[in-house]
Parts: structure tokens; C-alpha cells; sequence
């Protein structure tokens, strides 16, 4: 039995796992879950740390994920002037929904309209926006493909009864 545990080991650590170490194995770097999870996540936020808190939670926490996968990409933008192309394309692989535009709104600012996001689907019509991770993904996505900081707030929201969410991505200052 020890020489099986010590094969299996040996087995998980083989080079064909491990590969380059200076170009991001993606390949063991994502799982899929079901959106309801989406909503399990909320429900248990709120429960444990108050909506209020449960918000800012999501909201780090899809900010770091954006910010993890879009780095295990090694995927950078020379110029910030394609952040929108790049968000239409990535987002496709994501899966929190699907973009169907993106307007510059100022300086450094974008407007995004989100059809169908996963977030606001699983959450259901609940009278308030809810979409805390996917702005945080947003931002975190847009901070690692440019190398600077970005903020993501919710304007509309399916589930605040809109017809599609709506986002508004801004550089920090």
C-alpha cells in the first residue's frame, strides 16, 4: 500500500502537471459550479454579516476573482483604450452573464449593459440590486488587465425590476 500512495504521489507531481513555471497552468485553475450557489453565497453572507457587510464581501471577493483569473491568463492590455474589447471578449468565458455594450462615459470610465447576468438570474426579482460579485469581477478583471486600480458600481439591476443590469467601471483616481 505504500508503494501505490507513494506512485500516486509521484503520478500528481509528474512534469506533465507542473509544466513551465513561468506561464500559468490554467488548466486546474477553474471549477464550475451551479448559480444557485450564487444566491447560496448571498444568503449566507447576509445571515452571517448583515446585508450591508455581505455586499462589501461579494464585492472583494469577485474583485479578487477577477483579479486571479485574469492574471493566471497572463493577459495584459498595452493601451487602457481597449478595456472595453477586452471585458466583451473575456466576459463570453466567464460566465456571469453576457455584455451587449460598452460606452466610455468620461475619463477612464465605462458603461456597461449586462444582458442575462448570472448573478441577477439566480438571485430572482427581489427589489434590490444584488449584482456585488459581478461588479467586483468587473473591477478586478479591468485592474489586472491594466495595472490599476478600478471601482464597479451597480446602477440598474434585473433584480431591482430593470430589464437589464447595468454597470459603470471607474478608474480610481
Amino acid at each position: 500500500m505504500r508503494g501505490d500512495a507513494q506512485a500516486m504521489k509521484k503520478d500528481a507531481t509528474s512534469e506533465g502537471l507542473k509544466g513551465d513555471p513561468t506561464v500559468p497552468d490554467v488548466r486546474a485553475s477553474f471549477f464550475i459550479v451551479p448559480t444557485d450557489i450564487l444566491q447560496s453565497l448571498h444568503d449566507e453572507f447576509e445571515a452571517l454579516a448583515g446585508e450591508r457587510s455581505a455586499s462589501s464581501i461579494l464585492y472583494r471577493t469577485g474583485y479578487r476573482c477577477g483579479q486571479t483569473v485574469t492574471s493566471k491568463m497572463n493577459f495584459r492590455l498595452d493601451e487602457e483604450s481597449l478595456l472595453g474589447d477586452a471585458l466583451v471578449n473575456l466576459w463570453i468565458e466567464i460566465g456571469l452573464g453576457r455584455i451587449s455594450s460598452i460606452v466610455p462615459a468620461g475619463e477612464g470610465t465605462l458603461r456597461i449593459v449586462s444582458e442575462e447576468s448570472t448573478e441577477a438570474r439566480a438571485m430572482g426579482v427581489v427589489g434590490k440590486k444584488v449584482c456585488d460579485i459581478t461588479t467586483g469581477y468587473l473591477a478586478g478583471t479591468a485592474a489586472a488587465l491594466t495595472g490599476r486600480d478600478f471601482v464597479c458600481e451597480e446602477t440598474r439591476c434585473y433584480s431591482n425590476r430593470a430589464e437589464q443590469c447595468e454597470y459603470v467601471l471607474r478608474r480610481k483616481s
